[in-house]
């Protein structure tokens, strides 16, 4: 208030600047360039963007030395948020994101060197602010400037669309990249991922699935293919996650090309197969292939899986029921295994 009211004695008493002598003017000029600095440092240096949208992508910038720029999104109470800062043009800007709760309180933190990320599950609903600011010398003489890109992510949500039963996605990771898909299942149904860095790039992809709700429900981390299978607890949409993971902390710089395949019995991406005879296909770097066949309860199934050429391949086969149910597993070996006679065979209906 004393620095306000200075102020505007200073704007007054410039009316008289013209008359006054030079020395006058001199000491008036001082005066009000003082008064000016002063009330303008009462002043947080900062500056209220637009909102951040849920799976996807916006830019800014700290562009003098002090700034603090905010950004705001709502969240429910159990919400899982994901928030990638990636400083675009690897300039000395460093950035530290703080991510403060509806009620003011700080959440959680994200310092890294071209990559600050903040992974938090929500214990309040309402509206969320994160605060970027250069934390370069982690003082209070930090000078960093440059350009920036937030990330948000907070599940369910689906940024690229709908997983193809049967069949793969292709995307690319960028920087902070934390891309969402989605797919539509039922209870009780068995879900299969493979997630692949196509050209073995520094991708060390991570993904990660949530239920309808938005509740956890397994991950996937490797280093060139990446797998997730589990039995759906829920009905309806799920999202599925993926980001780089390369070093497992915020300094995660990995990008790459990247194929997302999904496979829910009953799914036949093949087609039939022939009884009495074979079919051949290709594995790819993390492919699931999926075939079917017809048979009527009580008959007894018999399958045998080869690599062909003996190759790296260790060609793993699973059979589901109509009801997708899992019925059994089998692996299959260089060499072909002896065959049990006809009148030997186990009487299940599948095998």
């Amino acid at each position: 208030m004393r620095t306000s009211l200075s102020l505007i004695q200073s704007l007054l008493c410039y009316r008289q600047f013209k008359s006054a002598s030079v020395r006058t003017r001199k000491w008036l000029k001082r005066w009000l360039s003082l008064s000016i600095l002063a009330s303008v440092s009462i002043f947080p240096l900062s500056a209220t963007a637009d909102s951040l949208q849920n799976g996807g992508i916006v830019s800014g910038a700290i562009s003098f030395v002090g700034e603090q720029d905010n950004w705001t999104f709502n969240a429910n109470a159990g919400s899982q948020i994901f928030i990638s800062v990636v400083d675009i043009n690897d300039t000395s800007l460093s950035a530290l994101a703080t991510l403060s709760g509806p009620d003011g309180n700080t959440v959680s933190t994200g310092q890294g060197n071209r990559i600050s990320k903040i992974n938090v599950t929500a214990s309040l609903s309402g509206t969320y602010t994160i605060t970027i600011r250069d934390n370069n010398s982690g003082t209070d003489n930090d000078t960093g400037m440059g350009n920036y890109s937030v990330y948000l992510a907070i599940p369910p949500v689906a940024e690229h669309g709908s997983l193809v039963n049967g069949d793969y996605v292709q995307e690319t990771i960028e920087l902070g990249d934390i891309d969402t898909w989605s797919f539509d299942t039922s209870a009780g149904q068995v879900v299969q991922l493979s997630l692949t860095d196509v050209n073995n790039t520094d991708l060390s992809a991570y993904l990660a699935v949530y239920a309808p709700d938005g509740s956890y429900v397994t991950h996937g981390q490797g280093n060139t293919v990446s797998k997730a299978n589990f039995t759906a607890a829920q009905s309806g949409t799920y999202t599925v996650l993926v980001m780089d993971n390369n070093s497992g902390t915020v300094n995660d710089t990995g990008t790459g090309d990247y194929r997302l395949y999904l496979a829910i019995p009953p799914v036949a991406e093949h087609g039939s197969l022939v009884n009495g005879d074979y079919v051949q296909e290709t594995i790819e770097l993390g492919d699931i292939d999926t075939w079917s066949f017809d048979t009527s309860a009580g008959q007894v199934v018999q399958l045998s899986l080869t690599d062909v050429n003996n190759t790296d391949l260790s060609a793993y086969l699973a059979v589901y029921a109509p009801t997708a149910a899992m019925s059994h597993t089998d692996r299959a070996i260089p060499s072909p295994k002896p065959t049990l006679p006809p009148h030997k065979a186990a009487p299940i209906p599948y095998w």
